[in-house]
Order: structure tokens, then C-alpha cells, then sequence
């Protein structure tokens, strides 16, 4: 069986070019995946930073809530001495 050269040529050349194009295709989708691959990294990132700031502000807020509830009880402490002392200058007057 005889190939003419002009189609064994052809048929190899094609075959390069159909094997080029193939890899330029899986390259760019190599290159689509790994971008892809990134954005989703980054964006754990910023959800991991998010996070640990929420935590954070988490803890602020409890430490607030606890300084305000520590307030909350002086100044009712406060008002109760303020009574009290009110009482005794009230009896010291009715004395004079």
C-alpha cells in the first residue's frame, strides 16, 4: 500500500495542529481553574479575617455588657446610700 507524501504530510501536520489547539484549550482551562481556585482562596480568607473580627467584637461586647451591668449595680448602690443619706439629713432636721 502506497501513501502518497502529500497526504502523509497533511495528516501530520494536521495532527500537530489538532494537538496544539488541544493543549491551548486545556491550558486556558488550566489557567480559568486556577483563577478560579484563587478567587475561592481569597475569599476564605477574607471569611476566616471576618470571622476572627466578629469574634473579637463578640468579646468587646460581652466585656461591655458586663462593665455595664457592673455600673448598673454601683450606681444602685449609690442611689440607695443616696436615700439613706437623705433619711439622716431629714431626721437631723426634724431634730432641730
Amino acid at each position: 500500500m502506497n501513501i502518497d507524501p502529500f497526504w502523509a504530510t497533511f495528516f501530520v501536520v494536521l495532527g500537530g495542529v489538532i494537538g496544539k489547539l488541544i493543549d491551548f484549550l486545556m491550558g486556558r482551562q488550566r489557567n480559568q481553574l486556577e483563577e478560579k481556585v484563587h478567587f475561592i482562596n481569597d475569599i476564605q480568607e477574607e471569611i476566616l479575617r471576618l470571622q476572627t473580627r466578629v469574634t473579637h467584637l463578640e468579646k468587646q461586647n460581652y466585656d461591655l455588657l458586663v462593665k455595664m451591668a457592673e455600673l448598673q449595680a454601683e450606681n444602685g448602690r449609690l442611689q440607695a446610700e443616696n436615700e439613706w443619706l437623705k433619711e439622716k439629713v431629714n431626721e437631723m432636721e426634724q431634730k432641730h
